[in-house]
C-alpha cells in the first residue's frame, strides 16, 4: 500500500486497508419461501452476495444472484438472510466513528456500517452420486453463501439440482434435490433438458458467515 493503514487479524489476513472493499450488509431480515423456493429483491448494486440461514439436516441449494435479486432453495418455511455488497460511494453514515476510503473516494470500511463475519470457507468438489465433504467448523444455524448450481441429472422436461445438506458443524453432504427447484434457482421455465447428465467435476466454493 502507498498510504493509509492496515488492520490484520491473528492469521495475518488483512481486514481493513485502503483497497480492501468490505462487503457491507445492504439488506437483511427474514423472508418466507414458496415450497422451499426463496427470492429477495434489493436496490441495484455493483454486485452482491446472498447469505442465508441453514440448520442441521436441512437441504439447500444456491441459485442465481444478480445485482438486484437473489434466489435460493432451502427446506424450511422462513429464512434469515443478509445481502452483502461493496459500497460504491463515500457515504460513511452519520454517527461518530472511523472510516477508510480507497483512491476513488469509495468508503471501504466504516464503523457505522454492518459487515458479514466469515466463519469458515471451503471448496466443494464436483462429481456424480451422493458423498460427504468435510469443512472447517461452522456452528449450526450459521449463514451460507456460495455458487454451487449444478444439475444432478436431467431427462426430457424433468431435472434435479445438486443440493447440499448440513449433517453437522463440519460436514456437508452433496446429493440430489427436488426437481421442482431447478426452474426457480436458474430463473427459467422448464423446457426439453435433453438426455440425462450430471454436474461437471470442478470445485465449488461455500462460505459460512454470521
Amino acid at each position: 500500500m502507498s498510504y493509509g493503514f492496515v488492520v490484520a487479524n491473528d492469521a495475518n489476513e488483512i481486514v481493513i486497508d485502503q483497497d480492501f472493499r468490505n462487503l457491507e450488509i445492504i439488506q437483511s431480515g427474514t423472508v418466507a419461501g414458496n415450497n422451499g423456493n426463496f427470492t429477495v429483491n434489493y436496490p441495484a448494486t455493483e454486485f452482491a452476495l446472498a447469505f442465508f440461514e441453514v440448520g442441521l439436516n436441512e437441504q439447500f441449494a444456491f441459485g442465481q444472484t444478480t445485482t438486484t435479486e437473489a434466489r435460493w432453495y432451502a427446506n424450511r418455511l422462513i429464512c434469515r438472510y443478509y445481502i452483502c455488497a461493496p459500497r460504491a460511494d463515500g457515504d460513511v453514515g452519520v454517527a461518530p466513528g472511523v472510516a477508510v476510503f480507497d483512491s476513488a473516494g469509495r468508503c471501504v470500511f466504516s464503523s457505522n456500517r454492518d459487515y458479514a463475519k466469515v466463519l469458515a470457507a471451503a471448496n466443494l468438489p464436483g462429481g456424480s452420486g451422493a458423498y460427504d465433504v468435510s469443512h472447517p467448523a461452522a456452528p449450526a444455524g450459521s449463514l451460507v453463501c456460495g455458487a454451487y448450481l449444478g444439475l444432478y441429472t436431467a431427462f426430457c422436461n424433468s431435472a434435479w439440482p445438486r443440493v447440499m445438506r448440513r449433517l453437522n458443524d463440519t460436514t456437508i453432504r452433496i446429493e440430489s434435490g427436488p426437481g421442482s427447484a431447478v426452474a426457480h434457482l436458474q430463473g427459467v421455465t422448464y423446457s426439453d433438458w435433453g438426455p440425462g447428465f450430471t454436474s461437471p467435476t470442478y470445485g465449488y466454493p461455500i462460505i459460512f458467515g454470521a
